[in-house]
């Protein structure tokens, strides 16, 4: 990760603000934004080549064990939601331990990969602002808040802590 990308998500987690932390966490849902025709055309290749080795079909046809069945739908899940994300880098570093031949990246791809990290940047952020988040990771005067925030937020009820 590059110094810069490296101290924006260090600011971001400063800026979170957990004492009005979503409730509920729900998956960002998959951008809209038009992908560019080179990154498209990349990511269909890619994904093409992934699949030609780990399709379940082509396992179930090449009469491999049942582990290595496993373990290739895994992988071809993994690379469909990379592509359904036009996640170039996810679908690289997949071809890559497929041993699927590939050239240095060019700098299209290294931007690429940098917006993918944005992303998965501000997903991070999003999810540690929720309540769930914050009761997991927090010490227990952050659960206390949360769990009178919760309260507050959906029944309108005040939470009087006593130390008995």
């Amino acid at each position: 990760m590059s110094k810069h990308l490296s101290l924006k998500f260090k600011k971001m987690l400063k800026q979170a603000d957990f004492t009005h932390a979503d409730l509920e966490w729900e998956p960002m849902p998959t951008s809209k934004k038009e992908i560019p025709p080179e990154k498209e055309s990349e990511l269909k290749s890619i994904y093409r080549r992934i699949a030609a080795k780990t399709h379940p079909d082509k396992a179930i046809a090449s009469g491999t064990s049942q582990e290595k069945k496993a373990q290739l739908e895994k992988t071809f899940i993994q690379a469909k939601k990379a592509y359904d994300e036009h996640n170039w880098y996810a679908l690289y570093r997949i071809a890559v331990a497929l041993d699927l031949p590939f050239g240095e990246p060019s700098q299209n791809k290294i931007d690429w990969i940098e917006e993918d990290i944005e992303a998965a940047m501000a997903e991070i952020s999003r999810i540690a602002g929720t309540v769930a988040w914050v009761w997991y990771s927090g010490d227990d005067t952050a659960k206390l808040h949360a769990l009178k925030s919760y309260f507050q937020q959906n029944y309108g009820l005040e939470l009087v802590h006593t130390n008995d």
